[in-house]
């Protein structure tokens, strides 16, 4: 996936900083939660596909969360995006937050759930 503000579409910004804006909200509020209730906060998982295959957005996250320490190694991230490994550290050496890319597989989880919910 390639950022949309380096290929000049400003609609495709303006619904690229939208969504960076709501995922950042969530996580803050996740975290507010998590404070509130004296539970230490070790990392932060990326998945899905987005998570997954956005090199950009987790470092856009990252640097948005910089306040928790949060700092992702470039060459990690970028390796990430292209990995075949499950799980993939991306936070840098020096981040007191841990950054971390976990490749998921939805599609295979509910055909397993069906295979042995409907014996098919």
């Amino acid at each position: 996936m390639r950022d949309p503000s380096s290929e000049g579409h400003e609609s495709a910004k303006l619904a690229y900083d939208a969504y960076l804006d709501r995922v950042i909200g969530y996580i803050t509020q996740y975290l507010g939660k998590l404070f509130a209730s004296s539970t230490p906060v070790d990392g932060l998982v990326f998945a899905g596909g987005i998570g997954e295959k956005s090199d950009f957005l987790r470092e856009d996250v990252a640097k948005r969360l910089a306040w928790l320490g949060a700092a992702v190694d470039d060459e990690r991230n970028k390796d990430a995006s292209r990995g075949d490994e499950t799980v993939m550290k991306i936070s840098s050496d020096e981040s007191k937050l841990g950054l971390w890319v976990v490749q998921t597989d939805e599609e295979g989880v509910c055909a397993s759930m069906c295979k042995q919910k409907f014996g098919l």
